[in-house]
């Protein structure tokens, strides 16, 4: 399977919550925050209550992302 990258996708962190948008299509995903790492204000790593990304895509806008059943982000910027 080829892998896609996806820069023109939003990825907002919220209270509790990430908010995707992707302005191709006009989709709007909710997740819920299970976890994160790094830090409250900027966190590194975030791991959501569900998939939000599809099937072979590696990056989110500044976002790395991975996981099978749920959604792994990783910041891939300082």
């Amino acid at each position: 399977m080829a892998r896609r990258n996806t820069n023109d996708v939003q990825v907002v962190i919220g209270r509790g919550v990430v908010i995707v948008k992707r302005p191709a299509d006009g989709e709007r995903l909710l997740a819920v925050i299970l976890q994160t790492e790094g830090g409250a204000e900027r966190p590194t790593r975030v791991r959501l209550d569900r998939r939000i990304h599809r099937p072979g895509e590696t990056r989110l806008g500044e976002w790395g992302v991975a996981g099978d059943s749920n959604s792994v982000l990783e910041r891939l910027s300082a």
